[in-house]
């Protein structure tokens, strides 16, 4: 989950002290697309993933000149709701590797700046509310999940009823995690040519104009989040397989 350190290069000087955040990556296994708010709120959606030792890491501290204004993207919109303030952000992946890396870096950020700045009284689930609902100001079509799986950690079951968001923790034995790492191989072969966000505004668009097919397919990874989530906890990652292969065709 996201983690928020301090250091405090200058003592006295508040403009020296740095915030560091990070929040991790995901692998989504399925149910990717139902977590478009959009189909959501008509059928409620659902996504199996899982967290890994990658990160968004972001660093931040007040700006006493704000006379630069941060045009980065959506994390403008997140510093919209803040004091001016200087950022500073890394990813562990490559740019378009389909890792949530704009939701991870958005739940790091707005964990750094609530932590910055107290008085705004951010704690708990309105840090990913808010890094969704600023991403969402940028960009329509994004979904919900990157955003919550950065802020919980682990292997999740999440549900999506909007405004309702919940989380379950799914309790593998140590045999399951260890053998179910030891069969994933992820590597990078390279960047999308259609961006997630190309992809998501085009399942939105046609969400509105009730795409019956497309609706059919969601529902159907909705289903399929479930059965990829019971297959983990009960330790039958051989059906686990043949659930991620029908989730990915």
């Amino acid at each position: 989950m996201w983690k928020v350190t301090i250091y405090d290069y200058a003592r006295k000087q508040v403009s020296k002290m740095w915030i560091n955040s990070r929040a991790p990556l995901r692998l989504s296994f399925a149910g990717g697309g139902s977590d478009i708010a959009e189909f959501a709120i008509q059928h409620g959606g659902a996504v199996c993933s899982t967290t890994i030792s990658r990160f968004a890491r972001v660093r931040v501290r007040k700006e006493l000149d704000s006379s630069e204004k941060i045009e980065a993207g959506y994390v403008h919109e997140i510093l919209a709701h803040f004091l001016p303030a200087e950022v500073e952000v890394r990813v562990d992946a490559p740019t378009s590797s389909g890792l949530g890396a704009s939701g991870a870096i958005g739940t790091a950020l707005v964990g750094a700046l609530a932590a910055l700045f107290p008085k705004h009284n951010l704690c708990g689930e309105s840090i990913p509310a808010l890094a969704y609902s600023a991403e969402k100001a940028y960009n329509p079509g994004v979904g919900i999940q990157d955003h919550w799986s950065a802020y919980s950690g682990g292997i999740n079951l999440i549900r999506f009823n909007p405004p309702v968001v919940t989380v379950e923790k799914l309790a593998l034995t140590c045999d399951t995690s260890l053998l179910l790492e030891n069969s994933l191989l992820m590597t990078f072969i390279h960047s999308r040519s259609s961006t997630s966000y190309a992809i998501m505004a085009d399942e939105q668009y046609r969400i509105h104009e009730k795409d019956s097919h497309l609706i059919a397919a969601l529902k159907k990874q909705r289903q399929l989040a479930e059965s990829v989530a019971r297959c983990l906890v009960a330790g039958d990652l051989l059906g686990f397989g043949e659930a991620l292969n029908e989730a990915w065709q």
